[in-house]
């Protein structure tokens, strides 16, 4: 999955570093995200070690002792953590991240791919604070299998393959959605969130089936 920001500024996974956690005790060195660098290099994210008291085992068993943080390269401190609902074993490949930043380094949008759907989270420095924004909840593969009206027992997946800023005020979304209702059918869904009023909506922008 490839995201397309309006600015990206590329960081090798091999670039190890060590952050510090807000009571200046250091983490072990992790890889930085692939290309999750703010504009000016000040930002990225980081896969790092989460603590021993919040780590938990998944519905699987396995301990997740790993979670998605925003950093600050300068400092190399720990800003905040993304979610905890993406935090992961440290043997498992998923949830994979990326970023696309707004080109003044002031909102960033954070997508962790699962093996079967996506997750968009998204933040605004107010401050010296950052602060999650609060994006209206859109599912895609929920959306295409009630356009299509498909069977209630359908099957599939979806994934978020472009996010890009447009300015601070809007940030637009392309996700693609797999059905299996008996025939395989995906739809391809532009949508945007945007701000107005002091709020955050959805607007679907376009929807159409690329193939079946």
């Amino acid at each position: 999955m490839k995201l397309y920001s309006a600015h990206v500024l590329c960081t090798a996974t091999t670039t190890a570093v060590v952050f510090a956690t807000s009571s200046a005790c250091a983490s072990d060195p992790k890889e930085l995200v692939e290309d999750s660098g703010s504009p000016s290099g000040q930002y990225a994210l980081a896969v790092l070690a989460l603590d021993k008291e919040e780590r938990k085992r998944d519905e699987a068993g396995r301990l997740e002792d790993q979670s998605l943080f925003l950093v600050d390269m300068r400092s190399k401190r720990k800003l905040v953590e993304i979610s905890e609902s993406f935090r992961r074993p440290s043997s498992s490949p998923y949830p994979r991240y990326e970023a696309a930043w707004s080109v003044d380094d002031l909102h960033v949008a954070a997508v962790a791919r699962f093996r079967r759907n996506s997750a968009i989270l998204a933040y605004e420095k107010e401050g010296e604070t950052w602060k999650r924004i609060a994006l209206p909840t859109f599912d895609a593969f929920d959306y295409a299998r009630l356009r299509l009206t498909a069977e209630p027992g359908a099957t599939g997946q979806s994934e978020i393959t472009k996010v890009e800023w447009k300015g601070n005020m809007s940030l637009a979304v392309r996700a693609v959605a797999y059905l299996k209702s008996p025939r395989v059918v995906e739809m391809q869904i532009n949508y945007s969130y945007f701000r107005t009023n002091g709020k955050w909506r959805l607007k679907i922008e376009s929807s159409k089936v690329e193939s079946e």
